[in-house]
């Protein structure tokens, strides 16, 4: 059951600031299958900020969701007509420049001109009548244009014509199959098979195949039933083409070969050979489905996001024949992105240019190119994989999201990006604060493109420049976990044209001196210290003299930590010209429950809101809090005393880039910002790069952390420290751990991580 609402429940946050429209792209999908999780992610992730996802369902379960911004609940048993006023009324109540239909997408398409007067753009393959067309395949079939070559079917809707259009078939010595004639996914696709029997189907789970005798027992005595398609069975390769058109030119496609696997027929003789592929599929040029694609693409006037399937006859060479036109996205669209070819981001860019506006420039997908068959972060829960985080939409601005052992009500009163993309939720194994907003941008507890996490860090350097003009000021990136982003953001800063001083919060003595120290009460390791520059490192002695100080940190729940550093700070130049200091953060939250806290001067963020969190489970013990700086090993100076510029990638780091290979780069620990700069440099030369870093944050499986490993600190220090989100089967090429300490023992955990390579 759910938590009773709070007594003083959550104010509303309609009244709160959100993007410039001019800023915005707000894209709808309705609903659609489960296959559509991938598109969105990665829609999300190429296009970076900006971009608003907004997702409907009948169900509010529905699993890819939870890559939208927002979440409505879509009404259900409505008619047609009725239901397309509802995604008239909706499109004007969200402003969505977009529209991707999947629901009733013909009836939508036949309105094309009331949602453009909306300023509402459509995705979709032509007017309902075409859509009807690709739907209805045997009347499709018939109307293929000449150069496409079709496989033998016939249309039959009795036995009688069953019978005549099998016996056809069999005499050329050709296996026959049927399915319906209109319907999605194979449903209703049966091999006609005499050795089947109805045991042998139940129990070796053969859905798909049926003997003869066992059909007529069901078709024969109907005078009559839905059209069925009674067709060749190409047992040879398949190839799914997937396609951006419009006004019937083709203006990019990818060609997927799917593996084969199974016997096939040697074509002329009785004899079949088994072929075993393995589950990659190969995207490559394919002249001859090419051209077929383009013929029909301008027959039929196609436009939007498309898929045509091929299938070649059970013997080599093969020779492709049409099976269908979806008029819709595939599923695997995803697979055609690692090639450097988004094709919906394509599409959302078209559909917005105005009237005489060039179309969006084409990359030419980086082809041949081999991908692997798998579900790369969307997992169904079962018992070895923890439940994710279940998030809703309550109203505007509100949200829940549920996990085991908690439950999350926000309401949000600025998303200058929205909280969806910026954070999940987790539980803290801390007996001080059980919850933890973990971070989608940060690059510490999941994998992030770098691109999108400068993005954040540019959009906060932004802010900060406007508030603080451009004088020297210190920046302390908190540590562990916003030492990246609190270069990042300096980085950014200076870009801008500011100047000062970065500095960064530690666990780790260097051997230098020491400032000051102050406590982060409520962490798994409560110490904290803050290192002296040297007359090298602050050469204009900004770390004593500037009026302005920045702290940089992942989110403020209570300040507490930042105004206790702020304090300490003040103490250290003796009370007279102490800085004021300003919390910059990607999440600000306030609650009733908390005293403002003294010693800051403001707070900036990307997004502002209020929460509550209701434990809803007892909880195992959490492991003993430390309260002293470690002190077993000497860590390096780096940035711990400060730098008045950005620091710059080893340039004995020796790392090969090949084009579309998927790299992981994890720093360790406080280490993180050179690691950033790899992995930005990896995603200059082509290759799809993520982020990331160790952490000593002892987190619970479950919400947004779906794999653990814990170890002994990569540095020797006597911790545990943890790497979040990269299981045993991560989909990664190659995993490059950037360390600061040496690398550990052979016999180390860390080695476990496949495909692993270290730099130092």
């Amino acid at each position: 059951m759910p938590p009773e609402a709070p007594a003083n429940p959550i104010s509303s946050a309609s009244a709160g600031a959100s993007i410039a429209r001019s800023q915005e792209t707000r894209v709808w999908f309705n609903k659609s299958s489960s296959s559509i999780h991938g598109v969105l992610r990665q829609l999300r992730l190429d296009w970076g900020s900006g971009l608003v996802l907004i997702g409907s369902h009948t169900r509010a379960d529905f699993g890819p969701l939870s890559e939208c911004s927002i979440v409505e609940l879509e009404p259900d048993g409505l008619s047609s007509t009725a239901y397309v006023s509802w995604c008239l009324d909706f499109c004007r109540l969200q402003r969505v420049q977009v529209f991707v239909p999947g629901r009733m997408k013909m009836d939508i398409a036949d309105h094309r001109a009331a949602f453009e007067a909306l300023g509402t753009r459509l995705i979709v393959a032509g007017d309902g009548a075409t859509m009807q067309l690709l739907e209805d395949k045997g009347r499709f079939l018939e109307q293929v244009p000449a150069g496409v070559r079709l496989h033998r079917f016939s249309r039959v809707r009795s036995w009688a014509e069953f019978a005549v259009a099998c016996a056809d078939l069999e005499r050329d010595g050709l296996t026959v199959c049927f399915k319906p004639a209109t319907g999605i996914f194979g449903l209703g696709f049966h091999v006609l098979d005499e050795g089947m029997t109805s045991l042998k189907r139940l129990l070796h789970s053969e859905a798909h195949r049926i003997s003869k005798s066992e059909l007529r027992a069901v078709l024969e005595p109907a005078a009559i039933f839905p059209e069925l398609l009674v067709m060749e069975y190409l047992g040879g390769a398949e190839f799914s083409v997937d396609v951006l058109a419009e006004a019937g030119e083709v203006k990019a496609m990818v060609c997927r070969r799917k593996p084969l696997n199974g016997r096939i027929r040697i074509d002329g003789t009785s004899r079949t050979e088994l072929v075993a592929e393995g589950t990659s599929q190969l995207m490559a040029r394919e002249p001859e489905v090419e051209a077929m694609v383009r013929l029909l693409v301008a027959h039929f006037q196609l436009g939007g996001l498309i898929n045509v399937q091929f299938r070649c006859r059970a013997q080599r060479p093969e020779q492709p024949c049409l099976l269908e036109i979806n008029g819709r996205m595939s599923g695997g669209l995803p697979y055609v992105g690692l090639s450097g070819l988004n094709l919906p981001l394509l599409a959302v860019k078209a559909a917005l240019r105005g009237a005489g506006d060039p179309w969006p420039e084409m990359p030419e997908p980086r082809l041949p190119l081999r991908v692997q068959e798998r579900s790369e972060m969307f997992v169904m829960p079962d018992l070895s994989t923890p439940p994710a985080s279940h998030w809703l939409a309550c109203a505007d601005h509100h949200f829940e999201a549920r996990l085991p052992g908690g439950c999350f009500q926000f309401a949000m009163s600025k998303q200058e990006l929205p909280l969806r993309v910026l954070c999940d939720v987790a539980l803290r194994h801390n007996s001080r604060r059980r919850f933890l907003f973990v971070s989608k941008v940060l690059g510490r507890h999941c994998p992030v493109r770098p691109a999108a996490l400068l993005e954040v860090a540019r959009k906060l350097a932004e802010k900060l420049i406007l508030k603080l003009k451009s004088e020297p000021v210190i920046f302390i990136g908190m540590a562990e976990t916003a030492t990246t982003l609190g270069q990042a953001v300096f980085r950014e800063w200076l870009a801008l044209g500011g100047s000062g001083l970065y500095i960064e919060t530690t666990r780790r003595r260097t051997g230098g001196p020491l400032a000051f120290e102050f406590a982060e009460v409520h962490s798994h390791a409560t110490a904290h210290a803050v290192h002296l520059p040297s007359a090298q490192e602050d050469p204009h002695g900004w770390f004593q003299t500037a009026a302005q100080a920045i702290i940089v940190d992942d989110e403020a729940t209570t300040a507490l930590t930042a105004a206790a550093l702020a304090e300490q700070f003040r103490l250290w130049r003796g009370g007279d010209g102490s800085p004021a200091v300003t919390l910059a953060v990607l999440l600000s939250w306030h609650r009733q429950s908390v005293t403002k806290p003294h010693g800051l001067a403001g707070i900036e963020s990307l997004a502002e809101g209020a929460f509550e969190f209701h434990t809803q489970a007892e909880l195992s013990t959490p492991p003993v809090v430390q309260q002293a700086l470690d002190m077993q090993v000497t860590a390096r100076r780096g940035v711990r005393h400060g730098t008045i510029c950005q620091e710059t990638l080893p340039e004995h780091w020796k790392v090969t880039a090949r084009h579309g290979e998927r790299v992981l780069v994890i720093g360790q620990g406080e280490y993180g910002f050179q690691p950033l700069l790899l992995a930005e440099w990896l995603e200059q030369q082509g290759v799809s790069a993520w982020v990331q870093a160790t952490t000593r944050s002892p987190i619970l499986l479950g919400g947004a952390i779906q794999h653990l490993r814990r170890f002994p600190a990569l540095s020797s220090e006597g911790h545990d420290e943890h790497l979040y989100n990269v299981p045993p089967h991560h989909g990664y090429d190659r995993v490059l751990l950037c360390l600061e300490d040496a690398p550990p023992a052979l016999d180390h955990p860390i080695w476990q991580v496949p495909g692993l390579e270290v730099l130092v």
